[in-house]
């Protein structure tokens, strides 16, 4: 009876959480400085509730792992995150792609394999028997497709001396720059902001879709958000996100990452 009871009073609150909210809940994936994020997005935010029904509140979430057990729980109406953990909140189907966000004209960024700059490391194939850390533990440029880098040329974990997720690319890139790795597999973009002239590139990744905007399935307005995010076009507001603008998700822009749980299979990283 105790066990029934305590059923019905989960549903019950689910019940009243998915129905009786009176605001939408946008999170976004933190990438970079959750300050500056919570500013950009605000933005976002402010102007959805202008064309949505009810208001959207913001939320600026660390961890990839507390980002989906929020989503799986319901409390996350409207995502901004990378591709792989699109996939991963859609493992359920209850994840609905609308829209990548085009940043100094590209929905694209590539990772890239870095090392001291006065490293003997200078081929990709010199990382065998080496120390790498990676920016991320599963988003697609600092850690999806360095791996995929690895494995086409035949890398394998095994050949290793260690591999690990610094957590953050420039936490990756400092580790490099101290010593405690021999390589990183990081973001273009951050080996350029963080790496201070201290390393050099020795390949550069295939490019994939750098943010996905997605909604849960049951979101009852969803024509209404694709009206809102394709015919923003003005410039403050742009400006003020950061973001040049929405693109259409094409399915062919995500087949390279589609399979990613084949890649961290053959690479577990220590986290």
């Amino acid at each position: 009876m105790v066990r029934s009871s305590s059923v019905i009073l989960s549903f019950l609150l689910f019940f009243c959480y998915s129905f009786a909210k009176d605001f939408y809940t946008l999170a976004v994936l933190s990438s970079g400085d959750p300050i500056l994020e919570y500013k950009r997005y605000s933005a976002l935010a402010k102007y959805l509730s202008s064309k949505l029904t009810k208001p959207v509140k913001l939320q600026i979430i660390k961890k990839a792992n507390r980002f989906l057990t929020l989503y799986q729980m319901g409390k996350i109406d409207i995502g901004i995150a990378c591709p792989v953990v699109f996939f991963m909140a859609n493992e359920k189907k209850q994840a609905l792609n609308i829209a990548f966000l085009s940043v100094n004209g590209t929905i694209f960024e590539a990772g890239v394999w870095t090392v001291k700059k006065d490293s003997s490391i200078n081929s990709i194939k010199d990382l065998k028997g080496k120390i790498l850390t990676l920016g991320s533990s599963i988003c697609a440029s600092n850690a999806i497709m360095p791996l995929y880098v690895l494995y086409r040329i035949g890398i394998k974990y095994e050949d290793l001396i260690d591999l690990w997720s610094s957590g953050t690319d420039k936490g990756a890139i400092l580790n490099v720059i101290a010593g405690f790795a021999d390589g990183a597999g990081v973001n273009e973009e951050s080996f350029y902001k963080y790496s201070k002239g201290k390393l050099k590139i020795l390949i550069k990744t295939p490019y994939v879709p750098r943010y996905i905007l997605f909604i849960k399935k049951s979101f009852p307005e969803k024509e209404n958000i694709k009206n809102a995010l394709f015919s923003l076009k003005e410039d403050n507001i742009l400006k003020e996100i950061g973001i040049d603008g929405f693109v259409k998700v094409k399915e062919k822009d995500l087949k390279l990452i589609k399979n990613y749980k084949n890649i961290l299979k053959l690479y577990p990283i220590l986290k």
